[in-house]
């Protein structure tokens, strides 16, 4: 106990020299401090932390497909699941996690950060996230394994963006990795992901707008290396073999009616897709041009708070295997009603859900034409209404065909080209 109390005096004694060094700072949020200072030439600061431990222990996530086989049949249906995209192994329960890859059973994710922002009035504005997100255990959380040259004890730059104001056009120039997406505030059909990328956005008189170009895999230039051991590869010294998006939204607000539209157009220009048309063993190295195309929709109608979305895509799918050209043509709905029922009931907040997702699939598999919709890089797991940590659906689910974020059927179509690795 008295190891317990001198720990608990230590902790609040170092907070406590931590606010006195930083002087005037004013708290800006759960675990961070903003510093103004005038000898940097008036550049504000601000500094964040987050700590997340994640304990998680599942239960049959196969839904007992492993219970019913010996070990050998186990590792085959393991290797077809990964063939679809799943976690692979030995084990028809792993699956994909954004903390430590494979995961399954159970394990307790780390997900840390530190948060820095630095800005200069409504000039400039710098902000960067470092992280460390794993699975943890001895050799990742308490020391790094030296001796077997691991280094696990590192943070990355999760996130980093930089915008620079355009007063005459009521936009800011944008660059870096944050978090970015078409849809991802709606339905979440198309396309979210912190991906490198460039554009503008602004808004002026009830409009908002954006216009980006996105790099998702950049496999035509790379660090000139015999080994290959960098963070890229080394250059494939081949051209049209990236990945690339080319996207943008409009949006208007109807303050009186409570009332918010949004358009966007999203080209996925994906050189890296695979395709595994007619049950084809393998995968064939193909291309994928999809045009996808769509609505938004937010309301505030008192207790009533109506959202929706529709997605329209179309494209080309060209199979170097077959030298066969494909038409993409399909659709996506997305709808949800919030009640807010917090004044009526004694609790801060109180709502009611009513949604759905329609997708739309495909019943030939014989014609030239693929119209099972798949998402650029679906990201449902972070959308208002449907977004869950929780869920079984958003950490990957080879079972359910589902890829990491998405909760759509993804791995089961028959070309593969979007989800958060071009995977699926």
């Amino acid at each position: 106990m008295k190891k317990f109390l001198t720990i608990i005096t230590c902790f609040f004694a170092t907070v406590t020299v931590a606010g006195l060094a930083f002087g005037g700072a004013q708290p800006v949020g759960p675990g961070s401090v903003s510093i103004q200072t005038e000898v940097l030439g008036g550049i504000s600061m601000r500094m964040g932390a987050q700590v997340r431990l994640v304990p998680t222990q599942e239960v049959s996530r196969d839904f007992g497909v492993s219970s019913n086989l010996n070990s050998d049949q186990e590792t085959t249906a393991a290797k077809a699941m990964a063939s679809l995209g799943g976690g692979g192994g030995q084990s028809t329960k792993t699956h994909l996690n954004e903390a430590g890859g494979a995961v399954k059973d159970g394990y307790i994710r780390g997900e840390n950060r530190l948060f820095f922002r630095f800005a200069h009035d409504q000039d400039w504005d710098v902000y960067m996230a470092l992280e460390s997100d794993t699975v943890l255990d001895r050799a990742s959380a308490d020391r790094t394994d030296f001796a077997n040259g691991k280094q696990s004890q590192q943070f990355g730059i999760e996130r980093l963006e930089a915008t620079f104001n355009l007063p005459w056009i009521n936009s800011r120039l944008e660059g870096g990795w944050d978090v970015r997406g078409a849809d991802v505030k709606f339905g979440g059909l198309v396309y979210g992901d912190d991906d490198p990328h460039i554009g503008i956005a602004g808004c002026a008189q009830g409009f908002d707008w954006a216009v980006r170009f996105t790099k998702k895999d950049e496999t035509e230039a790379g660090y000139m290396t015999t080994s290959g051991a960098n963070a890229i590869g080394a250059a494939s010294q081949k051209t049209n073999v990236d990945r690339t998006f080319y996207w943008g939204t409009l949006g208007y607000n109807f303050k009186d009616l409570g009332t918010y539209v949004q358009g966007f157009y999203f080209y996925d220009d994906n050189m890296q897709a695979m395709g595994k048309l007619y049950q084809a063993p393998t995968n064939i190295n193909s291309e994928a041009h999809r045009h996808f195309m769509g609505l938004n929709y937010k309301g505030d109608y008192s207790i009533f708070h109506p959202t929706a979305e529709f997605a329209y895509v179309t494209g080309e799918f060209v199979s170097d295997g077959d030298n066969r050209d494909y038409n993409i043509d399909s659709y996506a709905m997305y709808a949800d009603l919030l009640v807010d029922l917090k004044d009526f009931i004694p609790a801060q907040k109180f709502d009611v859900h009513i949604g759905g997702y329609y997708v739309q699939g495909d019943d030939d598999t014989e014609d030239h034409n693929l119209n099972g919709f798949a998402p650029a890089v679906g990201i449902q797991r972070f959308t208002p209404r449907f977004g869950s940590e929780q869920s079984i659906s958003f950490d990957g689910n080879p079972i359910l065909g589902q890829i990491l974020y998405s909760m759509l059927p993804a791995y089961y179509g028959s070309v593969r080209g979007g989800g958060i690795n071009g995977g699926a």
